[in-house]
């Protein structure tokens, strides 16, 4: 019975040691990408459209790609909350399918938000 406790034990810590260091920082995640990816995609309408009506917006909208799923190949630590990630990213433009497969710089902004450098 000790054994089954101790058992549980270790777990727990290890659980909650995984808890923290996600927490503290590191690598995005495959939903930060995500994230980063559609925030670039609405700035490009946004710059692209200016100061143009919603409808015109809409139509630029339409036109670029939708993300489905992001899978992270990995990253690579570049210091400073900055990561070189392989990110496979599969979108549909107009229903058609489209799988990319591309390596994008990570950095981890004050507010704790990951965006996409240059």
């Amino acid at each position: 019975m000790k054994t089954v406790q101790g058992f549980v034990k270790l777990g727990l810590v290890v659980g909650v040691t995984a808890v923290l260091t996600a927490c503290g920082g590191g690598a995005p995640s495959e939903a930060d990408v995500q994230q980063a990816l559609e925030q670039e995609i609405q700035l490009q309408i946004d710059r692209a459209a200016g100061s143009s009506s919603a409808d015109v917006k809409n139509v630029l909208a339409s036109l670029m790609p939708k993300i489905e799923k992001i899978t992270l190949h990995g990253c690579e630590s570049l210091g400073d909350d900055a990561y070189q990630c392989t990110v496979e990213a599969a979108s549909s433009i107009k229903g058609r399918k489209i799988t990319n497969t591309d390596s994008v710089r990570m950095t981890k902004g004050k507010s704790g938000d990951w965006t996409i450098s240059r």
